[in-house]
């Protein structure tokens, strides 16, 4: 023998439920991480957006003319 046996249907049940808990920790850090820096990123990337798009334009009037 061995010396290992197979785990009972307890045992993979409350290893499936600390799973899931680990999960939604995880979701929850993940939800709260984005929640606290979601202002500032949406200023940084619409600047950002924002600025290409002027970048665009002026270079597609100086080519025009």
């Amino acid at each position: 023998m061995s010396g290992h046996e197979e785990p009972g249907y307890v045992d993979r049940f409350v290893g499936a439920c600390l799973r899931v808990l680990g999960g939604v920790l995880a979701l929850y850090v993940a939800v709260y991480l984005v929640q606290s820096i979601l202002w500032p990123l949406i200023l940084i990337v619409g600047g950002g957006a924002l600025g290409w798009l002027i970048v665009v334009v002026i270079r597609t009037l100086r080519e025009r003319w």
